[in-house]
């Protein structure tokens, strides 16, 4: 068991106990039983990483991503009490929640507090799943205001990222971070080759890309877009929703024409 140090809460420490002793023990097999298990296990996770988010709240030193979603949910628990109330009954998830609060945490930003509507959020999200609530944002906020969404777009583009080390043996060790526009680029010319080359192809997904990224460089092919977008949105009217697109976040009109520029 793992040991409680003195500067820890004695309700951490319990709890810490408690999970300790739920994760060594069994738990019931029968797929009815697990089918009423598995929420409740998943709404107790879920008000961990809402007191969390609570917690830290309080702590400016975490990274991004994860930790982000957490802080944006401390700060924001007063604007969203009824999405926090949803989350602890299990009507919608932390991501669900996180997502919310984001879109408190935007209009906060922009001077547009009066336009967040919590319930019509909260509402989508108890219909949508987090992938699909996501892009729901997306497109309220390229609707509320298209310029700023554009620009935000063009700050992301600012931090393309790509670092190539050579290692022992000639092997090549990559990492990089792309905005939602290059990602979608990079996905869609991707995964046409990364597919199985019948049933006996045994390749996992990860060396699929890796193979599928060298024969792109191979070849130097050119990727094809699938967008999906109304003319509203191409002229950049204020009220329309962002484009779709298949891997990616939907994007702004301005996005959508610089990408349809590269592919040419």
């Amino acid at each position: 068991m793992l040991q409680a140090s003195g500067s820890v809460a004695p309700e951490i420490g319990l709890l810490a106990e408690s999970v300790e002793r739920f994760c060594l023990a069994g738990h019931r097999l029968g797929g009815d039983e697990l089918a009423i298990d598995l929420p409740e296990l998943s709404r107790c996770i879920n008000l961990l990483q809402l007191k969390f988010s609570d917690m830290a709240a309080t702590n400016c030193h975490l990274t991004a991503g994860a930790a982000g979603d957490r802080l944006a949910v401390g700060e924001r628990l007063r604007n969203v009490p009824q999405s926090a109330k949803a989350m602890a009954g299990g009507e919608i998830g932390f991501s669900h929640l996180a997502l919310i609060a984001r879109e408190a945490e935007a209009s906060a930003e922009t001077g547009t507090n009066n336009e967040f509507d919590e319930t019509r959020l909260l509402d989508k999200a108890r219909d949508y799943t987090v992938g699909r609530f996501r892009n729901f944002c997306h497109h309220q906020r390229h609707a509320a205001d298209p310029g700023r969404y554009a620009s935000l777009e063009v700050d992301a583009v600012e931090g393309r990222t790509l670092g190539l080390q050579a290692g022992e043996g000639g092997m090549l060790w990559i990492r990089g971070v792309l905005d939602p526009e290059g990602g979608n680029a990079l996905r869609t010319a991707l995964e046409p080759l990364a597919r199985r080359n019948g049933q006996g192809d045994r390749r996992n997904r990860g060396r699929r890309l890796a193979d599928a990224l060298v024969e792109l460089a191979q070849r130097g092919q050119r990727s094809h877009l699938q967008v999906t977008t109304s003319l509203e949105t191409l002229l950049q009217r204020a009220g329309a929703p962002a484009a779709d697109v298949e891997f990616s976040l939907p994007i702004s009109g301005a996005a959508m024409r610089r990408l349809a520029c590269d592919c040419k």
